[in-house]
């Protein structure tokens, strides 16, 4: 089988300011296309580097007959920016909506994602807030490749620890979380991309 000749693209998900998104511009990586979830100032991060930016609107599709198929035509969209934009692997960065199996089917295994504890522990969107409430004595951060399971810690790419102090906050303890994340995603993203080199396509 013909094995790829073009340069592996990122398509990035966002959903908020865009700091991981920054962090994978600086790093150099080979970004195709961003898209979000609603309006944010991922948009401008996004514009400033001269990438596209596309909004695949979660309000437009949750009105669907149920949650199941409001998360299918959501996903869909966003797979179809994808391959407008001829991505190969695709970066949850700060993305906060859950999608359907048709991404994971569309790109097996090329779905990565950053999770702000050190996973299996504290899997969800309040991970910080629950290890505070856990009183852990030690949090981090994990790179993975995601699944249609949530934060699923079943291909950890990378992992980076680092300790709760007795006077963090959720905001103070987000924020030394998010430093780490800024270093170790972009060099895990490339390094995984390093290894797709020899696959076929997709």
């Amino acid at each position: 089988m013909e094995k790829y000749m073009k340069r592996e693209s990122i398509g990035v998900l966002v959903s908020g300011a865009g700091s991981n998104l920054s962090a994978m511009i600086e790093a150099g990586l080979s970004i195709a296309v961003v898209v979000a979830d609603r309006e944010c100032d991922a948009r401008w991060v996004a514009m400033e580097a001269d990438i596209p930016f596309r909004v695949v609107r979660w309000e437009e599709y949750k009105d669907a007959r149920d949650m199941s198929a409001a998360r299918n035509l959501f996903t869909q969209q966003i797979v179809r920016e994808m391959r407008r934009h001829e991505v190969t692997l695709v970066a949850m960065a700060g993305f906060m909506r859950i999608l359907s199996w048709h991404m994971f089917e569309a790109y097996p295994q090329r779905v990565l994602n950053v999770h702000p504890s050190l996973l299996p522990l504290f899997p969800g969107a309040h991970a910080v807030c629950d290890a505070l409430a856990a009183g852990a004595l030690e949090t981090g951060c994990t790179v993975h490749i995601a699944t249609e399971k949530v934060d699923d810690d079943q291909y950890i790419l990378a992992q980076q620890r680092l300790p709760v102090f007795p006077h963090d906050t959720e905001a103070s303890l987000h924020t030394r979380i998010k430093a780490i994340e800024h270093r170790i995603y972009p060099t895990a993203i490339k390094e995984y991309m390093d290894q797709l080199k020899n696959r076929v396509p997709i």
